[in-house]
């Protein structure tokens, strides 16, 4: 990444940081009718090569945290393009790769397998397609949810020039919510917050490549 990316998206992340959360939504943003966003218009995996988040989970009083590198890539197999996914996740124990193929158009997965350590467990096989959910978001999981647009962070660029963050969020009016922080320059969210009652996962964008 260059190193004007690189300031312009530490300086980004500063005005999130010190801006806090937005407010949460009110009710379920698939009834709402207005400001609503499909999830893989904010986390747009097909226009970048490669991107890097630091994540971090609290859960019971206790803070995990890792990185997670993707790259994409969209192979032929069997006369179908198919987007593929190496997911790299280092740190806190774990030392693990994922690859996994979607449906360019669908983003349906066709096959997830996977290869390293999470702790002293060892796996190098075919796993089920489930346990995407199971990743913090790679941009797969939640691409059909509809998102409401609830508030702005005003930021500027490293030329003086100022912009916005916008807040995108969702619920299932139960217990879990995914929040993003969506640049208009940036294709996917600068930060993801996946909330529920007992857990938080917060991914921070550190490093991207178009």
């Amino acid at each position: 990444m260059k190193s004007s990316h690189a300031l312009f998206l530490a300086m980004i992340m500063i005005f999130v940081i010190l801006s806090g959360c937005c407010s949460g939504l009110q009710g379920n943003p698939m009834y709402s009718g207005k400001n609503i966003t499909p999830g893989y218009k904010l986390y747009n995996v097909d226009k970048l090569q490669y991107w890097k988040y630091n994540v971090t989970m609290a859960a019971s009083g206790v803070n995990s945290t890792w990185d997670m590198t993707v790259q994409v890539d969209y192979p032929m197999i069997d006369g179908e393009k198919l987007r593929h996914m190496v997911v790299d996740t280092v740190g806190n124990g774990m030392d693990i790769q994922y690859d996994i193929w979607s449906n360019i158009s669908s983003y349906n997965i066709e096959r997830m397998y996977a290869k390293g350590n999470i702790g002293d467990y060892h796996q190098e096989r075919e796993v089920s397609k489930l346990q995407i959910y199971t990743l913090p978001d790679v941009g797969l999981a939640y691409i059909i949810v509809p998102f409401m647009h609830t508030g702005n962070i005003t930021v500027v660029d490293p030329n003086g020039n100022p912009g916005k963050v916008m807040y995108y969020s969702a619920t299932d009016n139960k217990n879990f919510t995914v929040s993003y922080w969506v640049h208009p320059d940036i294709p996917v969210p600068v930060k993801i917050v996946l909330s529920e009652k007992n857990f938080q996962i917060t991914m921070m964008l550190v490093d991207y490549k178009p």
